[in-house]
C-alpha cells in the first residue's frame, strides 16, 4: 500500500511565490519573522549562543557532551521545540511543518546566527569541522 505524501502548502508558498500570490507569501514571512522574533526574546540564556536559523525553522545545536539544564529543555519545549537526535539539535518549525529531510537542510538554506546575524554556507561549516592534518610527508 502505497501512502501519499501531501505536500504542505505553507512551505511551498514560501519557497515558489508566485505573482499571483506574492501577498500571501509577504504575510507569511512576516508571521515567520514574528514568531521568530517572539522565540528570540523568550530563549533561555543558555540556549542562545547556539540559536541559528536553517531555512524558517530555528535550531539550537547541542554542543556533543553537553546538556542543558530540565529546566531550559522544559522551557524548550514550552517554545514548541522538539529533539532531533539524528541532527543531535533543538528545533522548531515556525509554523512550517515540512515532510522528513533525508538531506542536510543546511546544504540548501545555509545557517544564520540569530543573534550575531552572520550567515554561514554548508561549506564553510564543513570547512569549520574538518580537523586541519597539515602538511603531509607521504611522497603521494
Amino acid at each position: 500500500m502505497k501512502f501519499k505524501i501531501e505536500k504542505n502548502p505553507k512551505a511551498e508558498l514560501l519557497q515558489k511565490p508566485t505573482a499571483k500570490n506574492y501577498a500571501d507569501h509577504l504575510t507569511l514571512k512576516s508571521e515567520i519573522n514574528s514568531k521568530i522574533e517572539e522565540i528570540k526574546a523568550a530563549l533561555p540564556d543558555a540556549c542562545r549562543p547556539f540559536a541559528k536559523r536553517v531555512g524558517a525553522w530555528i535550531w539550537i545545536e547541542k554542543p556533543l557532551g553537553f546538556d542543558f539544564s530540565a529546566k531550559d529543555q522544559g522551557k524548550l519545549r514550552k517554545l514548541g521545540f522538539h529533539f532531533n537526535p539524528k541532527r543531535n539539535a533543538w528545533q522548531n518549525p515556525c509554523g512550517i511543518e515540512t515532510k522528513k529531510s533525508y538531506s542536510d537542510p543546511r546544504k540548501k538554506y545555509g545557517v544564520l546566527d540569530l543573534f550575531k546575524g552572520t550567515k554561514t554556507s554548508y561549506t564553510e561549516l564543513v570547512e569549520e569541522s574538518k580537523p586541519d592534518l597539515g602538511e603531509s610527508s607521504a611522497p603521494f
